[in-house]
């Protein structure tokens, strides 16, 4: 006959194994969207896009929002029709992204970043996604060799080196839209 001590101590152990499996498994990746996204840089799909945000500088961005499932609008310089097949060739180099190289750890320190162009970024994208999450990413200056880029991502602590394709397409896209000032600067006029 089991102690009241041991019914205790396996009733916990049960009650930790439930909260584990119902808690904590439902927000991991499963074998099969690890493996889909095994190499890629962001792990989403387009279609979960539901907002683009590119900002160049201060006064120069563009915002991009999906109004349907291949139909797009401008939000920011103005309000207006957008090229869907320019979005969908971002949004599908941004889905398939691979990193060439992985700076480890360099994320995290400020110094680095700004030796990569990252702090400030040439290009802070801001990706919105459809369950909520928001997907924040920087585009810095080309690697001195071979014409890639650095791309930081805001919850990693790495540094990624990634084709200037990304960059040209973000580029384009802001061009396209404009680019136009998102504010002017404020100072005198003497």
């Amino acid at each position: 006959m089991p102690s009241p001590r041991t019914t205790i101590f396996l009733g916990v152990l049960v009650l930790l194994a439930s909260g584990h499996v119902f808690l904590l498994e439902p927000r991991l990746e499963t074998t099969a969207e690890r493996e889909r996204f095994a190499g890629r840089v962001v792990r989403l799909t387009a279609d979960e896009v539901e907002r683009i945000e590119i900002r160049r500088d201060a006064w120069t961005s563009a915002v991009v929002e999906r109004v349907d499932p291949v139909q797009f609008r401008t939000v920011e310089p103005q309000e207006g029709a957008v090229d869907g097949a320019q979005v969908a060739r971002l949004l599908s180099a941004l889905e398939f992204l691979e990193s060439r190289a992985l700076l480890l750890g360099d994320g995290a320190d400020e110094a680095r970043r700004y030796e990569y162009g990252l702090l400030p970024p040439r290009l802070a994208v801001a990706l919105g996604l459809a369950d909520g999450r928001e997907v924040r990413l920087s585009l810095g200056k080309e690697v001195p060799l071979g014409g890639d880029v650095y791309l930081h991502l805001h919850e990693q602590r790495s540094v990624h080196v990634v084709g200037q394709e990304i960059r040209d397409l973000l580029e384009g896209l802001l061009d396209a839209l404009g680019g136009a000032p998102s504010a002017e600067p404020q100072g005198d006029s003497n």
